[in-house]
């Protein structure tokens, strides 16, 4: 059975930092009122196992970078970034596409003024932002000698190459400052993974607790077809052991039966799945 080359979508946060980063040429700026700090820090290691034995590639990355929203970011200041990821404000309340891709600007903890490529690195100068809290709380950790690390956002693919997963960004959306690896939002975890299917078998949505189509809908357990697909076909079983997930992190399957969601605390995946599974899922789906 052959492994497909791209096994799937993702919201990613991790931290991209080296583990042993150390700031340079820290600035401390502290007039009129106005307290700040500027220094250099790698923001992205390239090339090595990460602490979650993933890979990235400088080019792929370099490319991502190239943009014109990024370009904008930099001649008009600054590429901001936040202190930690995205988080909901009530518990077992989703985080929106929108929110995740846009960088909240009163959460902004610094700015990347510069990053380019310096070996197998992704380098900044980097300021940290005086007119909010989590810019003065950076300024103040750093100024008592504390090492920021940094954690990518981004839309990406995971990819096998020589046996090797490699992450492939499809969109930057920033790098956050972060103290832990990075978190992801509360989401409610059922014990049994469900889809709603209309009467009409061709209609179907994933993981929907409510429907205004209730009644015409009949819920289906899925916990069972779902767990034999992740222990048959190939593409979910080199996620989960990437990720160090386990078939308890499948929650759900796309409307177009083509991808298994699986998540866990700091990611959410699209993982492929072959025309093998696609057919194993559509004919339990049609025994209801």
């Amino acid at each position: 059975m052959k492994l497909s080359e791209d096994m799937g979508l993702m919201f990613l946060e991790e931290t991209t930092s080296p583990d042993d980063n150390v700031a340079k040429n820290l600035d401390v700026h502290d007039k009129n009122g106005i307290f700040y700090v500027e220094f250099e820090s790698p923001i992205h290691s390239f090339d090595v196992m990460n602490r979650n034995s993933r890979m990235y590639r400088a080019k792929n990355i370099m490319e991502c970078l190239d943009t014109e929203r990024i370009h904008t970011y930099l001649k008009n200041g600054g590429w901001y970034g936040e202190q930690n990821h995205p988080t909901p404000k009530y518990k077992n309340q989703p985080l929106s596409p929108e929110r995740i891709q846009d960088i909240d600007m009163d959460n902004t903890s610094h700015r990347m003024l510069n990053p380019h490529l310096s070996g197998n690195l992704l380098v900044s100068k980097i300021q940290s932002d005086a007119g909010t809290k989590a810019g003065m709380n950076l300024a103040r950790k750093m100024v008592q000698g504390f090492n920021p690390a940094f954690s990518c956002r981004a839309i990406a693919s995971l990819i096998l190459e020589s046996g090797k997963p490699v992450v492939h960004a499809r969109k930057i959306i920033t790098y956050d400052w972060v103290l832990y690896q990075s978190h992801r939002e509360a989401e409610m975890n059922p014990s049994s993974p469900v889809a709603y299917v209309s009467k009409n078998p061709a209609y179907m949505t994933e993981m929907v607790e409510s429907t205004s189509d209730a009644d015409s809908c009949i819920m289906i357990p899925l916990t069972e077809i779902l767990e034999s697909v992740g222990k048959t076909d190939p593409n979910p079983q080199v996620i989960m052991e990437s990720f160090d997930l386990s078939l308890n992190d499948i929650r759900g399957i796309t409307p177009d039966r083509k991808h298994l969601i699986i998540k866990d605390e700091n990611n959410t995946i699209y993982c492929n799945i072959n025309p093998e599974s696609r057919n194993k899922i559509n004919e339990f789906l049609r025994s209801f």
